[in-house]
């Protein structure tokens, strides 16, 4: 199956739109915005735990999970924060544009990709990219899972910042707060750079991100377009 761009939005925003209808009506809507910020804040444990459990951490269960898995959650996260993202403003289908403007115009990466038209690609392409520009901070011969382990210290640390700007918006009922949704487009960029880590690089993130979404769709029963066999 091949997607486009546009799915991202449209296939988040219908999930989204999903979840919504399953809150009882009389919430208010910044309980249901923190709810969706609680969720991110769950899918970046199991990140955490599924990394734990691929090296082995607990001496009493030993290795419990493969990297697959940890690359698994951590498309969770960037498919839950594309889901918030969505919530927030409304349901319209933008967040995935939005996201990937954040990837393609990162002008830490101006003059080191050629981008290839497929925007979808691109957007892996800049996610390996910026991976390895993350990557290059860290000394060559530092230990594998220690450099692991600081790539998802990065993912928490933009988990801390979508949290304070949740805590300092007063209007997360009335639309999407700019603070708010830059925080959540870029905690789905280092979920994807984690990702890209863990995959070489190779810059197949985004296509594997349009799959996630597909999968958790297909799995509650809903369809979206933007996807042709």
């Amino acid at each position: 199956m091949s997607f486009d761009l546009t799915y991202l939005g449209g296939a988040a925003a219908r999930l989204s739109t999903w979840i919504d209808a399953s809150y009882p009506s009389d919430l208010p809507p910044e309980l249901v915005a923190r709810r969706r910020i609680r969720k991110l804040v769950e899918e970046v444990g199991e990140a955490g735990a599924a990394l734990c459990g691929a090296v082995g951490e607990n001496p009493r269960k030993g290795v419990t999970h493969t990297f697959d898995d940890v690359k698994g959650e951590l498309l969770d996260v960037a498919v839950t924060a594309l889901g918030a993202l969505e919530h927030l403003d409304g349901n319209r289908g933008g967040s995935g544009t939005g996201f990937a403007n954040r990837l393609l115009m990162n002008p830490l990466l101006a003059g080191y990709i050629t981008l290839s038209g497929d925007l979808l690609n691109d957007v892996g392409l800049c996610a390996a990219e910026y991976s390895r520009t993350q990557d290059g901070l860290h000394h060559p011969d530092l230990h594998p899972e220690l450099h692991l382990s600081y790539r998802f210290s990065d993912l928490v640390i933009a988990l801390g910042a979508v949290e304070r700007a949740v805590a300092v918006a007063s209007d997360l009922g009335r639309g999407i707060n700019p603070t708010v949704e830059r925080t959540l487009e870029n905690i789905a960029v280092v979920a994807l750079g984690v990702w890209e880590h863990l995959d070489g690089n190779r810059g197949r993130s985004g296509h594997a991100l349009a799959e996630k979404l597909q999968f958790v769709l297909n799995r509650v029963g809903l369809t979206v377009e933007g996807a042709a066999s």
